[in-house]
């Protein structure tokens, strides 16, 4: 396996070269922004590494965030871990199983309630279908008004007359629209033919809706084509289910029969106040979904006044696997919900509709739906919760007492109400169990119902009691075994891989590559049989390797060390089976006995790094003084030491860090660093050094290049000042986390001249540029002579850039909460906060902007225009620098690149200082 370790500036470098040509690839790549190493004389080195020592050119790693297009995901392994000892499972006392048990006790399904009484509905029917014509009697009373106004009347006004018609056409929508209303809308054709025994009436039924094919009721046999219309100007009755589309899907039915003369009733759940809104809306009208005709309520129209809504139902019927039209009517007549809402519930994605059953079954939820359910549940009186699962059971029982049982238990999960015969039902659940434990056999019925259940409570299933979970991972390891079944919660998946292993079975070694963007299992034992798997491990990067039997799975586990409540969820794996990176971030690879600790980082994290290695041996980030080395294969017993680890270069001290790297301390570095060794977070690398019992970070800034001022198109500028230019910094160097506070001031100068005090943690101000160099010094003093100072005004902007080129390192803009000045809708008064109160900037530095100014080393004078190389100001000695803004700034004197000025004896209470250590600033400058 190559070795040669993988730098970023050689990728940038042969990919530029491929894109523009060897003579235009150093120009295109600092277009980019990306670091090449060059050798010392300036010019592009092809020699080889241990020819010539390399080094940071412009534009640095300063630029890191910019390099997008040469990311890539870097793997890191913390540790390898043996696994301690399981606890013994539970045992199961009761009788076995048998298929009795699960008898339902009823022989059918309970009858479904109507969705209203049917006199009350045909009633008004009756007045929307009638037909109204002129009689022959004249309208005496309109006759009279007419004549006492004057009004001609010609011809003489007649009563009206109201029939039956003679023939009637139903159309009958059986599509999803009226999932759940099939049966109702068969029931409701003879109850029509009784009411109007003298008319002919025909049926229509349209399975797809207004649109597809269609067929009479007594024939059944499907037509195609235009549908049967209504003879002229007689009625039609069009039975669905009207929503805000209805017009718009029929509009073609509609055409026609307004074409025809006939009119036409609307038979619907909505209520007619829905229609009748729409009737107003022009917009609506546009959109071709005007309703013309008669709409005639079916069931339940108002809203429940107690805030019931359609959310309950869900909650409630999440707790089983089946629904039954029967049981949703009673629920929905309970709670008084409007009718429609039956509809709408069988068009929620959680639950897929049969109708030839008018049953549903229970689909996975969303985590989201599933604590909103879960919330609804909490709520809920225990005398309803109660009631409803009553409700529920009934019709479950009908069925099957394995899905009754089941539904008791998932309840008892969700809800703070127990089920007064909970205790049956968990014993129903051990006599599977006892199945189990003592044929190690399961019909196949209960295998399926298993299965289901695992499926249905998911992860939920941490909530169940340990003998329940012991009975799914019972079952969850024998479907594994004999049915290849691989469908396991990832709350259950542990316990399964647990169950699985077999004493007798060989242990054999498998091994983790990271190819690309993707993570390979690969047993030994195939390695070494196989033709091709060497080959698609080749230049390959191996992570690890963990013991492990064949015949239960590896597993995927996030990696929840760092959680307060850590958690159980784990994905099987299958060897050869490629993990892509974009679908884990840490995580732990896990056999029955070890687990391999995997973090997972971009290269753009090493910023700070000169060199990013990745190797056989491992990762490997190098910075000016010290490295930082993740070895691939560690055990948890295995540290090395500086001699162990020669072959990675010139290094003194080498320290094993509890987060799986080793620390690895240069000999050319300082003592202080030796002593307090580099320590990595998220945000970059720090240390933590202690004053007198004071502690205080310092954070690691690389070397780079960046565009010092601003730009001519920044807003609020101040031109003759921030005059934009490149700098240079040719050497990394450290920065304080965050401002000095008046406690680690007061241990180090033995007073406090703060104008804001009673808080240990606010900045020291009120502090001149004289009284900040002398506490630098004394700080070092105490420290064994560290090479404290402050930082020198490049320093300080690259820092506070951390790789941003925008007016603020949080953008283009700046908000009172993220910084302390006086902006709109200040939230903090007029004096300093705490210098750990806002959030860090992307290198780990805090209150870069605002609370107080910080000192910088510098003299003032105006930029140049051309490239400074560690630039220090030099001018009027007097007169020094100080950056960042204050409480007491506005937002433009915030940005990274303000400047001002003053002397350097001047005390006020809103200038402060941010400590530096750096081996470019003599100690005695100033």
């Amino acid at each position: 396996m190559n070795n040669k370790p993988l730098a970023l500036d050689e990728i940038a470098l042969v990919v530029a070269r491929h894109l523009k040509g060897d003579a235009s690839a150093t120009r295109y790549l600092q277009q980019h922004q990306v670091d090449l190493m060059v050798s010392e004389e300036g010019e592009e080195s092809n020699a080889p590494q241990s020819s010539k020592q390399k080094k940071p050119v412009s534009p640095g790693v300063g630029s890191a965030k910019s390099r997008g297009d040469f990311a890539f995901p870097i793997l890191t392994v913390n540790r390898r871990s043996q696994l301690k000892d399981k606890a013994n499972p539970p045992e199961f006392s009761v009788r076995p199983f048998t298929e009795a048990d699960d008898a339902p006790n009823e022989n059918s399904i309970i009858s479904k309630p109507a969705i209203e009484d049917w006199t009350a509905l045909l009633s008004r029917l009756a007045n929307g279908l009638r037909k109204t014509s002129a009689q022959g009697r004249v309208n005496v009373r309109e006759l009279v008004e007419d004549t006492a106004k004057l009004k001609v009347v010609n011809p003489l006004p007649l009563l009206p007359k109201s029939t039956m018609p003679n023939h009637l056409l139903v159309y009958l929508d059986d599509s999803q629209a009226t999932n759940g209303l099939h049966n109702d809308m068969l029931s409701l054709v003879p109850q029509l033919k009784r009411q109007f025994a003298n008319c002919n009436i025909d049926i229509i039924i349209l399975p797809e809706g207004a649109s597809g094919n269609w067929y009479f009721l007594d024939q059944e046999e499907q037509q195609e084509g235009a549908l049967a219309l209504p003879a002229k100007t007689e009625p039609a009755l069009i039975v669905t289910n009207i929503d805000r589309n209805t017009g718009y899907q029929w509009r073609f039915l509609i055409s026609e029969l307004q074409q025809n003369n006939s009119p036409i009733c609307w038979l619907s759940l909505t209520s007619p106040s829905f229609i009748n809104a729409r009737h107003q809306d022009k917009q609506y009208r546009y959109q071709q979904n005007y309703l013309p005709g008669v709409v005639v309520s079916w069931g339940q129209q108002e809203l429940p006044t107690d805030g019931s809504h359609l959310g309950i139902i869900c909650a409630l019927l999440t707790t089983t696997r089946v629904v039954t039209g029967a049981m949703l009517r009673e629920l929905i007549q309970y709670f008084h919900l409007p009718s429609r809402s039956e509809t709408a519930f069988w068009q929620e994605p959680d639950f897929t509709y049969y109708q030839g059953s008018d049953t549903g079954w229970r689909n996975q939820i969303s985590n989201t739906k599933s604590q909103r359910y879960l919330d609804i549940l909490h709520t809920m009186q225990p005398e309803k919760l109660e009631y409803c699962s009553g409700i529920i059971e009934r019709h479950l029982a009908a069925i099957s007492q394995s899905v009754l049982h089941e539904h008791r238990m998932h309840l008892s999960f969700l809800s703070p109400w127990q089920h007064p015969e909970l205790n049956q039902s968990q014993q129903f659940f051990d006599s599977i169990g006892s199945t189990i434990q003592q044929q190690g056999a399961l019909v196949r019925d209960v295998v399926e119902f298993l299965a289901d259940t695992m499926h249905q409570y998911g992860d939920r299933v941490e909530m169940a009691n340990a003998n329940v979970r012991h009975l799914l991972a019972l079952a969850g390891a024998y479907l594994a075994k004999h049915c290849q079944y691989t469908d396991i919660p990832p709350s259950l998946a542990e316990q399964v891989q647990q169950l699985l292993q077999d004493d007798n079975e060989p242990v054999e070694w498998v091994h983790f590559y990271q190819k690309g963007h993707e993570i390979l299992p690969v047993a030994e034992s195939e390695l070494r049989d196989s033709e091709t798997l060497p080959q698609v491990i080749k230049n390959s990067v191996l992570l690890g390797k963990v013991k492990h039997q064949m015949s239960s799975p590896i597993l995927l586990k996030k990696n929840r060390e760092n959680q307060k409540k850590p958690t159980q969820k784990a994905k099987p794996l299958a060897l050869n089976q490629p993990i892509p990176l974009s679908q884990v971030t840490d995580f732990v690879l896990q056999s029955q006995f070890e687990a391999l600790s995997v973090s997972k980082r971009s290269s753009k994290d090493f910023y700070w790094a000169k060199q990013l290695s990745v190797t056989s041996q491992g990762v490997m980030a190098q910075a000016q003084e010290f490295a930082l080395f993740w070895r691939s294969d560690i055990s948890e017993s295995e540290v090395s030491s500086a001699s162990d680890l020669k072959f990675l270069g010139n290094y003194s001290l080498a320290i094993h860090h509890e987060d799986g790297y080793q620390i690895l301390i240069k000999e050319s570095a300082p003592k202080w660093l030796s002593k307090t060794p580099p320590q990595l977070d998220q945000y970059g690398i720090f240390v933590e050094l202690t004053c007198k019992d004071i502690p205080f970070q310092l954070r690691y800034i690389p070397s780079g290049s960046f565009l010092m001022g601003s730009p001519e198109h920044e807003l609020q500028r101040v031109e003759d000042r921030e005059l934009q230019h490149m700098v240079k910094i040719t050497k990394g160097y450290w920065l304080g986390e965050t401002a000095v506070t008046q406690k680690l001031w007061k241990v180090v100068m033995g007073y406090n001249s703060s104008e804001f005090q009673g808080k240990e943690e606010l900045p020291v101000e009120r502090i001149s540029w004289v009284e900040c160099v002398r506490f630098a010094n004394n700080l070092g003093s105490l420290l064994g002579g560290i090479n404290f100072n402050l930082p020198t005004e490049a320093q300080w902007e690259f820092a506070c850039r951390a790789g941003t080129k925008t007016p603020f390192n949080v953008g283009d803009s700046l908000s009172v909460r993220q910084a302390n000045f006086v902006g709109k809708g200040k939230l903090y008064g007029v004096n300093t906060v705490d210098v750990n109160y806002f959030e860090p900037n992307a290198w780990g530095l805090k209150q870069m902007h605002g609370n107080v100014w910080e000192w910088c080393l510098d003299d003032w004078e105006y930029y140049k225009g051309e490239l400074q190389v560690d630039p220090v100001g030099v001018g009027n000695f007097h007169v020094k620098v100080f950056r960042g803004g204050s409480w007491f700034s506005s937002v433009d004197r915030c940005r990274s690149a303000s400047r001002a000025r003053d002397r350097a004896d001047y005390q006020v209470g809103n200038i402060g200082l941010r400590i530096s250590v750096s081996t470019l600033v003599d100690k005695n400058i100033g």
